[in-house]
């Protein structure tokens, strides 16, 4: 009613509220790591530390993110802190839904859930795992 009385547009239902939708951000992360690292670990760090990040509660999630997530800072993050991601086997690449196809809508909170986030990690090859040995 403040509003109503400082700016007449606002008056006599001028404005249409839209409620707030919650939207998870799909995000997959492919790779590969060195043998000495154990993959189901790695998973775990890695949604520990996304989540720590862009889940619910979190501060990169609590505005307006039109273009979804910045994934050059994603990108930083995992490769700062996720230990498995810092030598010279392990390779990663970020992936995350098409934004062109099914763009963020100025309603639309977004975050990072457990669901959303997957994973298509292998194990690269080491050693003895050639595919031919020297007679």
């Amino acid at each position: 009613q403040v509003i109503t009385r400082a700016d007449s547009l606002y008056a006599d239902g001028n404005t249409v509220l839209i409620p707030i939708e919650e939207r998870e951000f799909d995000i997959l992360i492919t790779g590969t790591l060195s043998p000495v690292h154990d993959i189901e670990a790695v998973k775990a760090q890695i949604k520990t530390l996304l989540l720590g990040n862009y889940g619910k509660e979190q501060m990169a999630a609590s505005y307006h993110v039109a273009n979804g997530f910045n994934l050059k800072e994603i990108n930083r993050l995992i490769a700062r802190d996720i230990v498995a991601f810092q030598d010279r086997q392990s390779d990663l690449r970020i992936d995350v839904e098409d934004l062109e196809l099914n763009p963020i809508k100025p309603n639309q909170w977004l975050y990072m859930s457990d669901d959303s986030i997957t994973f298509d990690i292998k194990r690269a090859k080491g050693v003895g795992e050639s595919l031919w040995t020297i007679p």
